[in-house]
C-alpha cells in the first residue's frame, strides 16, 4: 500500500509514490502484511512501553499538555506505519526488529519535529529511552562462550546470513558482506552494504534521523556482551557500515558522528567509545 493511499495518512504522514508491500488476500482488508497483522497488538504494546520512557524526557522540553498530544500523534503515526511497513522475512530475519525500531523512531520524530525540537534532541531522547528500557540487560550483560567452537559457529552463521541477504529477496532488507578478521583482535567482521532503516527513513524524507539509530548499537552490543569497532556508517553517507566484532566483549568504539554525540550527551564513558562493555 502506498503512503498516499491510506485513508487517514494525508494529515499525519508525507505523501510518497513508492509502494512498500504488495496487496495480500490475507491482510484482513487493511493492506498490512499478514506478519505485522498477526503481531499488531504486541507491536503496539511495545511502542506504548517505549513511550513510557519517552514521555518524561519529552515533558522536560515542552509543555506537559502539548507533550501528551504529541505522543498521541506518535501513536497514530506508528499505527499507520505498521499498515505499510515493508516485510523483510519476519521471524526468520533477526533484522525485522530493527526495521520496527526504525518505524518507532520515525513515528516519534514527526510530531516532535513539528513542536520545534531538532533531530539531535529527538535522537538523544530516543537513545536515553532505549537505554532505560534495556537497563536490566546493561546491568547484567550476556556472557558468551568464546572457545574455538563457539567462534567458528558464529562465523559460519554470519557467512550464511550474508549470502542470504545478498539475494536481495526483500527490497527493504539489509545487505551484508562477511569480512575475515584473522590476525586482528576481532572474531569476524560484517560490512553492511545496504541498511533497511536508511531506506525506510529516506522513504519518509527523514534521512537525518537514521544516524541516531546507529548510536543504539552502543547499547545493544553492551547488553549482548560483545565488543565492537566501527569507523563508517551508511547513514552518514559512507560506502558501508564496517562492523568488527569481538564475541567475548571488550571496548566499543564508534565512528566520529556517534562518538561526538555521546561526548556531548555525557555518555562517552558509560560503556561506549573508550569504555568496556
Amino acid at each position: 500500500m502506498a503512503i498516499g493511499t491510506l485513508t487517514t495518512a494525508a494529515a499525519v504522514l508525507p505523501a510518497c509514490s513508492c509502494f512498500f508491500i504488495d496487496s495480500n488476500a490475507d491482510d484482513g482488508g487493511t493492506g498490512m502484511h499478514p506478519y505485522y497483522l498477526r503481531k499488531r497488538d504486541d507491536l503496539i504494546s511495545d511502542f506504548e512501553g517505549l513511550l513510557t520512557y519517552l514521555e518524561p524526557l519529552l515533558q522536560q522540553r515542552i509543555d506537559v499538555a502539548i507533550a501528551k498530544d504529541t505522543l498521541q500523534s506518535a501513536r497514530l503515526r506508528y499505527a499507520l506505519m505498521l499498515e505499510e511497513l515493508p516485510y523483510i522475512g519476519g521471524d526468520d530475519n533477526w533484522l525485522t526488529g530493527n526495521i520496527i525500531k526504525g518505524a518507532m523512531a520515525a513515528a516519534f520524530y514527526f510530531p516532535t519535529k513539528e513542536q520545534g525540537l531538532n533531530v539531535d534532541e529527538v535522537g538523544r531522547m530516543f537513545y536515553e529511552a532505549v537505554e532505560k528500557a534495556m537497563s536490566d540487560q546493561l546491568t547484567h550483560p550476556r556472557v558468551r562462550a568464546h572457545d574455538a567452537t563457539a567462534v567458528n559457529m558464529a562465523r559460519t552463521k554470519e557467512r550464511d546470513f550474508a549470502i542470504w541477504t545478498q539475494k536481495r529477496e526483500y527490497p527493504y532488507n539489509w545487505v551484508s558482506q562477511y569480512v575475515e578478521c584473522e590476525g586482528t583482535p576481532f572474531d569476524y567482521g560484517r560490512d553492511w552494504l545496504e541498511c533497511g532503516i536508511v531506506k525506510l527513513h529516506k522513504h519518509y524524507g527523514i534521512a537525518e534521523l537514521s544516524p541516531y539509530l546507529c548510536l543504539l548499537d552502543c547499547i545493544v552490543f553492551r547488553a549482548s556482551g560483545q565488543g565492537l569497532h566501527r569507523t563508517k556508517t551508511l547513514a552518514v553517507g559512507d560506502d558501508c557500515c564496517d562492523f568488527r566484532i569481538n564475541l567475548s566483549g571488550g571496548a566499543i568504539s564508534l565512528e566520529l558522528f556517534s562518538e561526538s554525540r555521546l561526548r556531548e550527551w555525557g555518555e562517552f564513558n558509560s560503556g561506549c567509545c573508550g569504555g568496556n562493555s
